[in-house]
């Protein structure tokens, strides 16, 4: 495998931190922290900037990005600013639109994390302050998502999250070194995931494991959630049949098998 640097793309030094890819492996969209928001139609041949209307200085702090299966929709989270949601992701020149809270004006916050279901109409983002947020309208507008287990409210310095392809399974988990809205010592108390049913969300703390994460992802029917952490601090789990086991990993990885998960 090769890589080469595509056309359309800055020429300088930038900060990719995000990016989103449809099923068909076509629609590319990346994001940069002080930067821009960059899309591929073409699976990665070639680009364009696809968020002058609002970032006409190319200098918003993105931190995350998620795309539809199909390309369609778009959502975005800046840092200390709005959410940016698209439904005509394939579009020449796609329409953007800041989400708001439900019944109110813009919603705005220190986001580190957002992530969609399958169909992009579940949205579900997070800020490094301890909150989240979810939605239903494919980012139209957002509510509290309440985390909680056995009565007690989390608020980890939330810093990347997870949603399951139908929207059902939720993994949210904090960063020691950057889950800076929360006193340091709390920032992160584990990996915590939630599940849908019956019009309720129902937490649990997957795993004790603390430090600070940086990756997590969920396997297309949920079974399996995998995490990576980084720093000295660095655990993995061995795939468990009751629950994570966590041990001294070089590689600071970790994977835990669904059913331990609930």
């Amino acid at each position: 495998m090769s890589w080469t640097q595509q056309a359309g793309l800055p020429a300088g030094a930038t900060i990719w931190i995000s990016a989103g890819v449809s099923d068909d492996g076509q629609v590319i969209v990346a994001v940069a922290l002080n930067g821009g928001m960059y899309r591929s139609k073409d699976g990665g041949a070639s680009w364009s900037r696809i968020d002058t209307a609002f970032n006409a200085a190319e200098n918003l702090d993105y931190e995350s990005v998620a795309v539809s299966a199909d390309g369609a929709r778009i959502v975005a989270a800046v840092m200390g600013g709005g959410i940016w949601t698209s439904a005509d992701g394939r579009a020449e020149a796609p329409t953007f639109t800041q989400a708001a809270v439900a019944g109110g004006g813009p919603i705005t916050g220190y986001w580190r994390a957002v992530d969609s279901d399958a169909t992009g109409m579940r949205v579900v983002a997070a800020s490094h302050n301890g909150d989240v947020w979810i939605s239903d309208d494919g980012g139209a507008t957002f509510v509290p998502l309440s985390v909680s287990v056995a009565g007690s409210a989390i608020a980890d310095g939330w810093y990347r999250i997870a949603l399951s392809r139908d929207g059902s399974t939720l993994a949210l988990a904090g960063n020691e070194d950057y889950g800076i809205g929360v006193v340091a010592g709390s920032r992160s108390t584990g990996l915590y995931v939630g599940h849908f049913a019956a019009g309720g969300w129902t937490f649990s703390r997957a795993s004790g494991v603390v430090g600070s994460y940086t990756r997590l992802a969920i396997a297309a029917d949920a079974p399996t959630i995998a995490a990576t952490l980084s720093g000295t601090g660095g655990k993995c789990w061995s795939p468990p049949t009751t629950a994570p086991r966590s041990r001294a990993c070089p590689r600071r990885a970790a994977t835990a098998r669904g059913a331990a998960s609930r």
